[in-house]
């Protein structure tokens, strides 16, 4: 099993926290969001690990560059983390698990991932949901749609920036990824799957309880320092 984080945003709505460095780097308890997401993929045995970069991409680097295969998206700026998986594409020839860097989640989606034998697995919650929330839709079971416009009430829950792709699923994902970015190379990434489901692959979902929380804003950071 292999690890790609996605860590190429900057966060606008982070001002002044992340004004000089990646979201990524931000700490909680003297550990960086980063670190943190490393720490638990590699206490669950998952130790080849991808990291794109964007923003400061120097910094990540800097601390992370000899204990890591790293790729850069030039284009972080104009594109949507979708588009920094695409860069990373050469890392999906196995079994990977995909992960945003500023979510922040304990070990219990990654251990559920790897007991799960579905080829294409996303990770939701459906505690709660807002307009913006990357929700999924689900009939008998099955995801058969996902993205933010998905009205509330039609939504089962939310995709939290965690997925899984079996080896055997990879060259489906990667043909649509590649279509979604030609579509939409500022889409966020976890949109992939519905081009899956589309192609009448099935797309399966673990639902977890455990806490996470994805850090966008100040008061994210805030909470999550509270719940971490």
């Amino acid at each position: 099993m292999k690890a790609i984080i996605l860590a190429a945003g900057y966060g606008s709505r982070m001002y002044p926290l992340a004004q000089d460095m990646p979201k990524c780097l931000l700490a909680i308890k003297g550990e960086t969001l980063l670190a943190r997401q490393l720490r638990i993929l590699r206490s669950c045995g998952i130790n080849d690990i991808t990291v794109v970069t964007g923003f400061h991409h120097e910094k990540i680097v800097e601390l992370y560059g000899e204990e890591l295969s790293i790729r850069y998206n030039p284009h972080y700026e104009t594109t949507g983390n979708i588009f920094s998986l695409w860069v990373a594409r050469d890392s999906l020839n196995d079994d990977v698990i995909v992960t945003n860097s500023d979510t922040i989640f304990t070990e219990e989606p990654i251990t559920a991932l790897l007991a799960n034998d579905d080829v294409h697995c996303l990770i939701i919650d459906n505690k709660s949901l807002d307009a913006e929330a990357q929700k999924v839709k689900s009939i008998d079971n099955i995801i058969v749609e996902v993205g933010k416009s998905i009205p509330i009430e039609e939504a089962y829950g939310e995709a939290i920036g965690i997925a899984k792709i079996k080896k055997q699923g990879v060259e489906v994902f990667k043909e649509s990824m590649f279509e979604c970015v030609k579509g939409d190379s500022n889409a966020n990434w976890p949109t992939i799957f519905q081009n899956v489901a589309e192609k009448g692959h099935r797309v399966n979902f673990i639902l977890i309880n455990s806490p996470w929380i994805e850090v966008d804003t100040r008061e994210d950071y805030e909470e999550a320092k509270r719940l971490f």
